[in-house]
């Protein structure tokens, strides 16, 4: 009996010694417990607000892209099967959307694609580039375009070069073209440049750049 109440003692005093600070601890680890806990739900309060955040900021800049994609449209496009165009946005998931062109006569709204000419799919390519670059190019004012008369009309060549001129007056837009129709680069050269640059073989085959005035 005595020697129960001896290891009795001695495993007191070892408990006693291991669990010192237990109640100590344990209030430690459940203030860091709790704090952990609300830390969470407050992220995962700030990811709902960022992502409404985000779709109202994507709803927003949508809006703001037709606006100028429908000015570019009616003020370029000479023809009077389409009134204007539309960028539409389909959420597919949460981070992810899928994106179509439609088009837009006497307010009946039809997917673009399949419907619509090569000259009109090629002239709507440059106003949703150029709506796109007026909406989020802020700091970035420059847009390449390639062979952007390929399969107008002459009527729209003329209607897209002075709609690109207006562009490029009233948003200071630095404007890179490569084309083979000099035409075209008449058009552009009324009002936006003196001078432009033509690449070429020489005799020997190699390629050569000059500079002609649009004049």
């Amino acid at each position: 009996m005595n020697q129960l109440q001896i290891n009795k003692s001695q495993i007191q005093k070892e408990l006693d010694l291991e669990f010192k600070n237990i109640i100590k601890d344990y209030n430690k680890s459940y203030v860091s417990h709790k704090i952990l806990d609300l830390s969470l739900k407050d992220l995962d309060k700030l990811i709902l607000s960022l992502d409404k955040a985000i779709l109202d900021f994507h709803s927003f800049k949508i809006k703001e892209v037709n606006k100028i994609l429908k000015d570019l449209w009616i003020s370029s496009y000479k023809g009077n099967d389409i009134d204007f165009i539309e960028l539409k946005s389909e959420s597919l998931s949460n981070k992810t959307y899928s994106y179509r062109i439609n088009q837009i006569k006497n307010n009946v709204e039809l997917e673009m694609r399949g419907r619509c000419s090569a000259g009109q799919k090629m002239l709507a390519s440059i106003l949703v580039r150029l709506a796109l670059s007026q909406t989020f190019g802020i700091n970035f004012n420059y847009l390449a375009l390639d062979e952007p008369t390929t399969n107008l009309d002459k009527e729209n060549i003329e209607s897209l070069g002075n709609s690109l001129l207006k562009i490029i007056k009233e948003s200071k837009i630095q404007l890179i073209v490569i084309t083979h129709d000099e035409e075209f680069v008449s058009i552009l050269g009324r009002e936006s440049g003196e001078y432009f640059y033509r690449l070429s073989r020489n005799e020997r085959g190699d390629s050569v750049i000059h500079r002609h005035s649009v004049y």
